[in-house]
């Protein structure tokens, strides 16, 4: 369980893919390194959510997922090509209450955005 969020997220991104005919790319940015189970648990929830909301939401091809460790924190960003959301804000029944929730209770930063006005990116950063 060392490297257990690096091999739990990287095989549900591959299982997601696979299942529903995505490309996907995982990278990891950084020197990897273990973290405590809450911070590890936090970032593999938003990375599940976030690439649920790829499935349901956004009629994407590709979907892009970087975990990124820094001195100091740990980030994940999960952006797809699919069609974005209307309006300046998505619905909030896309479980994004939760994952910011969840973030901002580890003093962590939470945002989604248009990425480059096709489809979301979603990142999220934990101190640790």
């Amino acid at each position: 369980a060392d490297m257990g969020l690096i091999t739990a997220l990287k095989s549900h991104v591959e299982d997601v893919a696979r299942l529903n005919g995505l490309e996907a790319d995982f990278s990891i940015v950084g020197k990897a390194r273990s973290f405590p189970s809450d911070v590890e648990e936090c970032l593999y929830r938003v990375g599940q959510e976030a690439l649920a909301n790829v499935v349901k939401h956004a009629r994407a091809s590709k979907v892009e997922v970087v975990l990124e460790f820094k001195n100091g924190s740990c980030s994940l960003m999960v952006a797809d090509n699919g069609q974005g959301f209307n309006g300046s804000k998505p619905q909030e029944s896309m479980g994004i209450n939760n994952m910011k929730k969840r973030v901002e209770s580890l003093a962590g930063t939470f945002s989604l955005e248009l990425n480059n006005g096709c489809g979301v990116c979603v990142r999220a950063k934990v101190p640790v």
